[in-house]
Formats: structure tokens, C-alpha cells, sequence
């Protein structure tokens, strides 16, 4: 017999359209721009010190103390080529970049997660992800370098450099984990305004 009840897997996507439907429908493209303000890092240079990032940026950002953030260390205009028909689309409606990115991912619990969420003005969030790359090369994703799926959501094509900020509230610091990943971005008017994943 089926098992009736709420299905977890589809509530992610369903907040996720909500989210991006409610901000195309209601907000300025300038003034829902929460991607770069949150999410992009493309001074960001290879090393080792990925907890201080992380909590440098969450506390730039105004999100310290975010669970997980995550940021993609690519220029801004990779990103809008995704919303602009370079990226693969997910169902229900999103795009995946079609190449890797760096990424760096901070936790909430060591320095480099720390410093880059204290940075940003984001401590205490507990997942962040930052991306670094310019803000041109994430733009691009709304522009070709994405492919968009529905409700202006776009997957990139390309692998951004990210890195992603998980918050630890007992210690109340961030630990950051760089990834290189495809990324999921809102569009509006053909520029990344939300970074779903």
C-alpha cells in the first residue's frame, strides 16, 4: 500500500519556485539583486584558509550566524550567461550551469566561514555559499551561459569556483568547504537575482 503524508523531496523545489516567483513579481531586478550581495566573492584567491574566509564574508555579508552559505568564485557575468540560455534545465524550474566553478562552502564553526560571514554582515547564517568569479561572468548565466527551466530559474552550464559557509551555532563560528559546482540562479530581466543552488 502507498504511504500517504507530505513528500520532503518535492518541498526544496516548491519553496524554491515560491521564492523565485515572489520576487519576480513584486521587487525591482535592482533591488532583489541577493545573489551578488550574498553569494559572489571573485577576489577570492586559492588557499588552505577557508574557515577564516567564511566567517570574514558572512560578517561582510550581514548574514553571520547563517547555517551553510555558499560562494561562487567566478565573475559576475558567468552567471547571467546561465539565465540566457546556457545552462540545463532541473525540473520543476531551475538551471544548472553546464561547467564547474569554484566554490567555497562555509559552516558555521571554523575561521574561514567565520571571518567571510562577518565580512558580509551575514553571521550567524547557518549555510552560505559565496562565488567567485566577477559579477559580469555570474550575469552571463541569465544571458546563454544558463539554461532556463521555468519561472525564470536558470541552471548554468559552466562549474563555478564556490565556497560554501556552514554555521555551528554551539561554537558560533563558520567552516568553509571549497567546491567547484554547476549552479541554479532566479533571473529577472535577464540577471541573476537569487542563487538556488
Amino acid at each position: 500500500m502507498a504511504r500517504s503524508g507530505p513528500c520532503p523531496a518535492l518541498l526544496l523545489p516548491l519553496v524554491q519556485l515560491t521564492v523565485c516567483l515572489a520576487l519576480a513579481s513584486r521587487q525591482s531586478c535592482y533591488d532583489r539583486n541577493y545573489v551578488f550581495r550574498h553569494h559572489m566573492d571573485f577576489r577570492w584567491l586559492s588557499c588552505n584558509r577557508h574557515n577564516s574566509y567564511c566567517n570574514m564574508r558572512m560578517k561582510k555579508m550581514t548574514i553571520y550566524g547563517k547555517p551553510v552559505n555558499t560562494f561562487v568564485h567566478a565573475p559576475s557575468e558567468h552567471l547571467n550567461h546561465i539565465c540566457m540560455g546556457n545552462g540545463i534545465p532541473i525540473p520543476p524550474n531551475l538551471l544548472r550551469s553546464t561547467r564547474f566553478y569554484l566554490a567555497t562552502t562555509c559552516t558555521y564553526n571554523k575561521t574561514y566561514g567565520n571571518t567571510m560571514m562577518k565580512k558580509q554582515g551575514i553571521y550567524g547564517k547557518i549555510l552560505t555559499p559565496f562565488i567567485h568569479v566577477p559579477i559580469p561572468i555570474v550575469n552571463n548565466v541569465c544571458f546563454g551561459g544558463g539554461i532556463p527551466i521555468v519561472g525564470g530559474l536558470h541552471r548554468s552550464k559552466a562549474v563555478f569556483p564556490t565556497t560554501q559557509c556552514r554555521y555551528n551555532p554551539p561554537i558560533h563560528a563558520y567552516t568553509g568547504t571549497p567546491m567547484s559546482q554547476k549552479i541554479v540562479i532566479c533571473c529577472c530581466k535577464g540577471l541573476p537575482v537569487l542563487l538556488v543552488g
